[in-house]
């Protein structure tokens, strides 16, 4: 209850920071437009200076008549003052542009913000919801939501597959006669073979016996597998990529910790703690970490990150 009212909360201040950063913008854009005309019009002056001065219809003469010398040096100082004033302006409209170049990239952000936490909050009111008497639901104490079991993993990995091994044909002399056959098991000293040793397995269910499972792995996932588990996966949210995990403060989990997401003995995915609470918390995946192929399901095991990979 107190991470969804937080998350409520968050959204509400996200909410308000956005309409603010749009408002911001959209002023910012007025003014940059403002000085925009400004400078037009201080350029279309500029062109009206440069085209009196370079006339050559200037009057003949009279008693209230500039001298030549006078009318250039007027002329001057008001190019220059026009220049500088142009490129005031100019500099002001490029440090607009960066201004809402910045607030644009903010609120792609803090719009990115909100939609993680709505789902949070989402996830908050579901699992808050009323409930059917007798009916568990996800969170409750051994309820954990598990999706199809999926395909082999070796095979969904990329990993070959493991030989089968052709079935075995009896030798001959051998054949049970109970079953039609003609030959008894009084036949093997014949066979020329040695005599199986008092206490050795039957010859079939020594080759029958099948191999140790954990003489075929690797030592990466000997090590995947032999690290211990500090939780489980309750829920994966695609849309806003991150799972929710029943290990939580009282587990020692941190906001920022890293682990990893494990699947009897392969790595699924990487997560990056961003809520905890007591008894869960919230992490989002770690771009990239799913392997090509794979997806997260409910009741992974959330191990610490193997080292060396």
């Amino acid at each position: 209850m107190k991470l969804a009212y937080s998350a409520f909360v968050l959204t509400l201040l996200l909410v308000g920071a956005c309409v603010y950063l749009f408002w911001q913008g959209y002023q910012d854009r007025s003014t940059l437009q403002a000085q925009s005309s400004r400078m037009a019009e201080l350029e279309s002056k500029v062109g009206a200076i440069e085209g009196i001065s370079g006339s050559d219809a200037a009057p003949a003469g009279g008693a209230d008549a500039p001298a030549p010398a006078v009318a250039e040096a007027q002329d001057r100082m008001e190019k220059a003052r026009i220049a500088a004033e142009r490129d005031t302006l100019a500099a002001e409209k490029e440090a607009m542009s960066q201004q809402i170049a910045a607030l644009e990239a903010e609120r792609a952000i803090l719009e990115r913000g909100v939609a993680a936490a709505a789902a949070a909050n989402q996830i908050q009111s579901n699992a808050g919801s009323p409930t059917s008497p007798g009916t568990p639901s996800v969170g409750s104490p051994g309820v954990t939501a598990m999706a199809p079991a999926s395909p082999d993993p070796r095979a969904s990995a990329g990993l070959p597959q493991l030989p089968t091994l052709p079935p075995l044909d009896p030798p001959p002399g051998l054949v049970d006669a109970g079953a039609g056959g003609s030959t008894s098991t009084q036949a093997l000293p014949n066979l020329g073979s040695p005599a199986p040793s008092p206490g050795a397995p039957p010859l079939a269910a020594a080759e029958s016996a099948p191999a140790d499972p954990v003489s075929t792995l690797t030592p990466i996932q000997r090590q995947i597998q032999g690290s211990p588990a500090i939780g489980e996966v309750l829920e994966y949210i695609s849309e806003g990529a991150f799972v929710v995990i029943n290990a939580g403060s009282d587990r020692r989990v941190t906001e920022g910790d890293e682990f990893a997401l494990r699947r009897e003995t392969y790595l699924v995915a990487r997560i990056r703690v961003s809520a905890v609470e007591a008894g869960q918390a919230i992490g989002n995946v770690v771009e990239g970490s799913i392997p090509l192929g794979m997806t997260i399901q409910g009741g992974e095991a959330v191990i610490m990150p193997p080292s060396g990979l």
